[in-house]
């Protein structure tokens, strides 16, 4: 099955989805139509800018959010990962790579994938109550020098890969190929 991926810019790409792959795990491998646009530049979730990461002498690590965000969305006082480059006196960044948005990073409105921002969620469990929790610990364990770095969360393949919106639970075998098919395209590679 072919469908297209959307660039940055908005050119589309090709993407070819292997049908039997989706019929071997219970999916029907015709897409509703709601999925058509799951690979458009409207559902790409964007990477974040969420801390500023204060390592001190002998280990100690503080998380600092931001007074305000301008992420819409966001649970917690997210800047667009591009401003964590674009001050004039850029820390260091610490990238947090997660593998693919996860559904909870999408509301599902009037048959149409709405992204959220990365990493979300306040409660025990959630994405964004773990990294506040025990970023830290990692980031303790690094033995980075003593300094201010910034905390980048992003999702190298920024399109929903498992399907599970429409499958009803993440299939890990779809979610793989549909991510290695994504992460294959050249404009994903630069």
């Amino acid at each position: 099955m072919r469908v297209l991926v959307q660039d940055k810019n908005g050119a589309s790409h090709p993407l070819q989805l292997d049908e039997e792959i989706l019929a071997r795990h219970e999916a029907d491998p015709a897409l509703p139509p709601a999925c058509e646009g799951i690979f458009t530049c409207e559902a790409r979730v964007l990477d974040v800018w969420r801390y500023t990461v204060e390592v001190g002498p002998g280990g100690a690590v503080a998380l600092i959010a931001h007074e305000s965000g301008t992420v819409n969305g966001s649970q917690f006082a997210d800047r667009p990962a591009a401003d964590a480059l674009a001050e004039e006196t850029a820390a260091p960044v610490l990238l947090l790579l997660l593998e693919s948005p996860h559904t909870a990073e999408y509301r599902f409105e009037a048959d149409r994938l709405i992204p959220r921002v990365p990493a979300q969620g306040t409660s025990p469990g959630d994405a964004g109550e773990a990294i506040r929790r025990y970023l830290h610990i990692v980031v303790g364990k690094l033995t980075l020098p003593v300094g201010c770095y910034r905390l980048v969360i992003a999702n190298p393949v920024q399109y929903q890969c498992s399907l599970g919106q429409w499958y009803g639970k993440m299939r890990p075998v779809i979610r793989n190929h549909v991510w290695r098919q994504i992460w294959s395209l050249a404009f994903i590679q630069c």
